[in-house]
C-alpha cells in the first residue's frame, strides 16, 4: 500500500511544483471544491502555459469517479466549475494518469471496477473539455480477474501506449500493454499484448516513449524466487516486443531491487533508476540501455548513492545530452532528507559523490519527484514534516555542479528594432543572472547567440532531432533544443560582467531586415558564463526583427532637356540599399526607374513640374527632389547642364541647341544650406545662333569639402535675365582625411557593380563579397593603393538574386555594407 501511495503522491507533488513560487493565489487556486473527497491528482501541460489536471472524486457519495479540469497560465479554470466528468460509471474508478494528446487536450487512463473486477479504461478530452470517445471511456483491457495501476505515454501520433499490472493468469501479476489511437480504437491484440508473463510477480510498470511510436517499459520482478530484480522490455509501434521474451534483466544483483522509474536517453534507449539493497541497506543505482536493449554501463548498474543509512524511491528526469538528474529521500543523517545527483551519458556522476543535499531540514522529507526546468536543471518537490505536520516543499536545482539553487539564467526583456537606423540591428535587452550580485559574482561574462527563424525569412537551416545537444562546444556554433524547438545557434559576441548592473543591452546584428509582408524573425538567447566553460546558464530564447527605418536621401540635381520631348536626369543617390526612383508629374506618380534618367513623352504645358523620390529595397521613399519646372519655349534652348569635380576644380558643362539675343552667361554658386547664390564668373553668349554650342567653366577656387549648388543665368542684350535649374555637387579634396567605404553603384545591382572607397594614406586593400550565410563569394580586389579616391568594377552576372555583404579592409580599417542583386 505504501508503494501505491508513493505512485499517486508523485502527481500531487508535480501540481504543487507548478505554483512553488506563488504565481497564483496565496496557498493555491481551487481546482475543485465539490462535496466529498477529491484525491490523488495528476497533471500534464496543455501546451499553452496552463495544465490539465485529473483526479478521482467522491462527490457522488457512493463510489469514486474520474474528473478533470483545465487551468490557464493565470490559474483560471477553463471548463465547468469543479471539473468535467471523465467517467461516472457504476462502482469505483481509481488511479488516473494522464498524457497530452498533442492538440491541447489529453488522454486519461485509470482502473475501473464497473464489471465487478478491475479493468483498464481510457478517455480522450479536447482542449475545450469535451470527451472525444465513448461516454465513460473505452475499454483498454477487460480481461479476466483484475488489472491495476496503468501508466501512460504518448505514441507521438495523437494516441497513447498504456501499460499495467495484470492478474488474468490467476496465479501472479504480469505486465501487459496496449496502444490506442486518437479515435479511441485499440491497435494491438484485444486486452493488450503480453510484455512479461514470467513466473511469479511482475509489479508496478513505468513507461517512456522510444521516440519511434513505441515504448520502453520497466518493472520489478520476482521470477528468481528469492528476491526482486529489475527488468525492461521494448515494444514497437505494432505491439511487437523487441528484446528477449519476458524482458531483459537490468539488474539481478543480490538482495531486492524495487520501484524503478525511467526516462528516455534521447537516442531511442532509456535510463532506469531504482532503490537497491544488495549491500544490506537500500542504495540508489541506475542503468542505461540502448535501443537494442544492451546495457551501456557497468553490469547491474552504476551506484548513484551508497551513503550510510537508507536511500529509497528515486525519480528521474532527463538532463539532455544522454544524461539525467536523479533525486531520492536519504537517511544518512538519521532522518530522511532529499538528495540529488546528475549523471552524464556514460553514467559518470557529475556532482559530489553520493549526491548533493537538496533539503536537510529537521524532521523527515520523503518521496521527492522531479521535472525538468527546460534549461538543463530541474524542479524537485517533496513531502516535508519539518513542522510536525506534512507539508509540500519545492526547490529549483540549476544546471552546474549541483551547488546552485534557484533560477540563475539571465532573462531577456525584449529585442525591439533600433529606431531611426538603416536596419540590420535590434536592441537586445536582458536582466542579469542572480549570481551577478554584490559583493562577489560567479558570472564572468555574458555570451550572446542568434538564430534565424525558418518562417518568413530566407537562409534558415533545418535542424534535425539527431543534431540537438545542450553541451557547450567552445566553437562559434552549437545546436540546442529550447522551448520544444530546435535552433541552429551562432555565437555573436561576449559582453563582460561590469559593475553589478541591473540591466544590459547590446545592438545585435541581424542577417536581413523585415520586408513588406515578410517578417524576418531572428531568435536570440543570452548565456551567463563563468570561468569554467562547462558551467553556464542560458536564458529562454526570445525573438525580434530589424526594420530599415530611414528613407533614402533627397534626390539632387534634377534637370530636364527638351530638344525633342522631355528627358529628366538627376544625380545618383549613394545609399547601399537603394532600389529605384519614383517619378512624379504635377504630383501624380508616373513610374519607377532604376537609372538616373526618365523620358516623358507627354505634352508639356508651361509651369508643369516634375519631382523624383529615391526608393530603398524596403519600399521607403525619400523626400521629393526640388522640382524641375517647364518654363515654355525659351529664347535659349538648353540641351543639358552638368556639374562635376575634376581634380581640385568643379567643372560646369552645358550646351545650347540655339540662342536668340543671348549676350552673357553668369555662373553662380551657393554653399550647402545657404539660400543665396553668389556670382563667381561669366562667359559671353552667342548672340543669335542656330548652331549648337558647348560651354565649359571651371570653378578653381579653393573649396572646403561639402555640398554646393551651381546654376547659370542667361542675360539678353536688353538686360533680361533667365535662371536655369540649379545642379548640386559634393566636392571632396583629392586627399581624403579618413578611411571610408563610399558604397556600391548601382545598388541594387543588375549585373555590373562599381565599389567606391577613399584612403587617407597608402594602404594594402582587400575588398570581398559574402553571402548571408557568411560564405566568401568573391575577392574583388587585393593589393596596395595610394591615398585618394578609388573605385573598382565587378561583374556579378553569375550570382542569384538576394542580399550580399561587401567588406573593405585597409590597414586596421574595416567596413561592411549591404549589396542587393536584383536582375
Amino acid at each position: 500500500m505504501k508503494t501505491k501511495f508513493w505512485g499517486l503522491l508523485l502527481a500531487v507533488l508535480m501540481l504543487t511544483a507548478l505554483s512553488a513560487w506563488a504565481q497564483w493565489q496565496l496557498n493555491g487556486n481551487a481546482t475543485c471544491t465539490a462535496t466529498g473527497n477529491q484525491l490523488y491528482p495528476t497533471i500534464v501541460s496543455d501546451g499553452a502555459g496552463g495544465a490539465i489536471i485529473t483526479w478521482y472524486d467522491y462527490r457522488s457519495g457512493s463510489n469514486y469517479d474520474i474528473y478533470a479540469q483545465r487551468v490557464n497560465a493565470a490559474g483560471v479554470a477553463l471548463w465547468t466549475a469543479d471539473g468535467v466528468a471523465i467517467c461516472t460509471a457504476t462502482d469505483a474508478q481509481l488511479n488516473p494518469t494522464i498524457v497530452s494528446d498533442g492538440a491541447g487536450g489529453a488522454i486519461i487512463t485509470w482502473y475501473d471496477a464497473r464489471s465487478g473486477a478491475n479493468d483498464i479504461y481510457a478517455q480522450r478530452i479536447s482542449a475545450a473539455g469535451v470527451a472525444q470517445w465513448t461516454a465513460d471511456g473505452v475499454a483498454v483491457c477487460a480481461a479476466a480477474s483484475s488489472q491495476y495501476y496503468p501508466t501512460i505515454v504518448s505514441d507521438g501520433a495523437g494516441g497513447a501506449i498504456i501499460t499495467w499490472q495484470d492478474y488474468r493468469s490467476g496465479t501472479s501479476n504480469d505486465i501487459y500493454a496496449q496502444r490506442i489511437n486518437a479515435l479511441g480504437v485499440v491497435q494491438w491484440t484485444a486486452d493488450g499484448v503480453a510484455i512479461c508473463t514470467a513466473t511469479a510477480d511482475q509489479n508496478y510498470p513505468t513507461i517512456v516513449s522510444d521516440g519511434s511510436s513505441g515504448a520502453i517499459i520497466t518493472w520489478y520482478d520476482v521470477r528468481s524466487g528469492t528476491s526482486y530484480d529489475i527488468y525492461a522490455q521494448r515494444v514497437n509501434a505494432l505491439g511487437a516486443v523487441q528484446w528477449a521474451a519476458n524482458g531483459l534483466a537490468i539488474c539481478t544483483a543480490t538482495g531486492n531491487q524495487q520501484y524503478p522509474t525511467i526516462v528516455s536517453d534521447g537516442a531511442g534507449g532509456a535510463i532506469i533508476t531504482w532503490h537497491d539493497n544488495r549491500s544490506g541497506t537500500y542504495d540508489i543505482y541506475a542503468q542505461r540501455v540502448n535501443a537494442a536493449g544492451a546495457a551501456q554501463w557497468t553490469a547491474d548498474g552504476v551506484a548513484i548513492c551508497t551513503a550510510t543509512g537508507t536511500q529509497q524511491y528515486p525519480t528521474i528526469v532527463s538532463a539532455g545530452a544522454g544524461g539525467a538528474i536523479i533525486t531520492w529521500h536519504d537517511g544518512r543523517s538519521g532522518t530522511n532528507d532529499i538528495y540529488a545527483q546528475r549523471i552524464n551519458a556514460l553514467g559518470v556522476a557529475q556532482w559530489t559523490a553520493d549526491g548533493v543535499a537538496i533539503c536537510t531540514a529537521t524532521g523527515n522529507q520523503l518521496y521527492p519527484t522531479i521535472i525538468s526546468d527546460g534549461a538543463g536543471g530541474a524542479i524537485i518537490t517533496w513531502y516535508d514534516a519539518r513542522i510536525s505536520t506534512a507539508d509540500i516543499y519545492a526547490q529549483r536545482l540549476d544546471r552546474g555542479d549541483g551547488s546552485y539553487y534557484g533560477r540563475n539564467a539571465p532573462d531577456i526583456v525584449k529585442a525591439p528594432d533600433i529606431p531611426n537606423d538603416q536596419g540590420g540591428f535590434v536592441n537586445l535587452q536582458w536582466t542579469p543572472s542572480y549570481l551577478d550580485v554584490y559583493p562577489d559574482t560567479t558570472i564572468s561574462f555574458y555570451s550572446l547567440w542568434r538564430s534565424l527563424s525558418g518562417t518568413g525569412a530566407k537562409g534558415a537551416r533545418r535542424v534535425e532531432a539527431s543534431d540537438v545537444t545542450k553541451d557547450f562546444t567552445g566553437t562559434a556554433y552549437r545546436i540546442i533544443e529550447k522551448g520544444g524547438k530546435a535552433y541552429a545557434w551562432e555565437w555573436i559576441a561576449n559582453i563582460p560582467w561590469r559593475h553589478y548592473l541591473t540591466a544590459y543591452s547590446y545592438p545585435m546584428p541581424t542577417l536581413c531586415d523585415t520586408l513588406t509582408g515578410e517578417m524576418a524573425w531572428h531568435h536570440f538567447f543570452v548565456s551567463a558564463q563563468t570561468d569554467n566553460p562547462q558551467l553556464y546558464w542560458d536564458s529562454e530564447p526570445d525573438s525580434g526583427y530589424s526594420v530599415d527605418n530611414l528613407a533614402p536621401a533627397k534626390v539632387k540635381g534634377l534637370g530636364g532637356e527638351t530638344p525633342a520631348g522631355l528627358l529628366l536626369t538627376w544625380k545618383s543617390n549613394i545609399e547601399s540599399d537603394l532600389k529605384n526612383y519614383a517619378v512624379y508629374y504635377n504630383g501624380t506618380f508616373l513610374g519607377f526607374t532604376s537609372d538616373t534618367v526618365y523620358t516623358y513623352a507627354g505634352t508639356l504645358t508651361t509651369n508643369d513640374n516634375f519631382t523624383v523620390k529615391a526608393c530603398d529595397i524596403h519600399d521607403n521613399q525619400g523626400l521629393a527632389s526640388d522640382p524641375w519646372i517647364y518654363l515654355g519655349p525659351m529664347a535659349v534652348h538648353l540641351s543639358f547642364f552638368t556639374v562635376g569635380q575634376t581634380n581640385e576644380a568643379v567643372e560646369l558643362n552645358w550646351r545650347t541647341e540655339s540662342e536668340t539675343d543671348c549676350a552673357t552667361w553668369i555662373i553662380q554658386r551657393s554653399s550647402s544650406g545657404a539660400t543665396a547664390f553668389q556670382d563667381i564668373g561669366k562667359m559671353p553668349g552667342q548672340g543669335t545662333s542656330t548652331m549648337p554650342h558647348d560651354y565649359i567653366y571651371r570653378d578653381s577656387e579653393q573649396l572646403e569639402t561639402g555640398d554646393y549648388l551651381y546654376r547659370i543665368v542667361e542675360i539678353s542684350a536688353t538686360g533680361n535675365k533667365t535662371s536655369y535649374q540649379p545642379v548640386s555637387v559634393t566636392y571632396k579634396s583629392n586627399t581624403p582625411v579618413a578611411f571610408c567605404l563610399n558604397g556600391a553603384f548601382p545598388n541594387p545591382s543588375r549585373g555590373q557593380t562599381t565599389f567606391k572607397y577613399q584612403l587617407p594614406v597608402e594602404s594594402r586593400v582587400r575588398l570581398e563579397v559574402y553571402n548571408v550565410s557568411g560564405q566568401l563569394v568573391k575577392t574583388v580586389f587585393e593589393g596596395v593603393k595610394p591615398a585618394g579616391y578609388h573605385e573598382v568594377g565587378w561583374s556579378d552576372h553569375n550570382l542569384s538574386n538576394g542580399i550580399y555583404f561587401y567588406i573593405l579592409k585597409a590597414g586596421k580599417f574595416s567596413a561592411t555594407r549591404k549589396l542587393v542583386i536584383l536582375k
